[in-house]
């Protein structure tokens, strides 16, 4: 293998590893965000069965 060739084949693999971080990087910005909704979703369901909670045990003590 020549110089040339060696240098032409280190810079595909450096572009390939370069366009992999990039497409790691924008997949870990996905799941960022859907990470952030799905923790969204799960305070807004504490919230709700928290306030049915309360809401049944309010109830519980109005019938006795």
């Amino acid at each position: 293998m020549t110089n040339q060739t060696k240098c032409a084949t280190t810079l595909t693999i450096e572009k390939m590893g370069q366009a992999r971080i990039a497409e790691l990087e924008g997949r870990t910005k996905q799941l960022e965000k859907e990470n952030r909704r799905l923790q969204e979703e799960q305070e807004i369901l504490a919230d709700a069965t928290a306030f049915f909670a309360e809401s049944r045990r309010k109830s519980t003590k109005s019938k006795e």
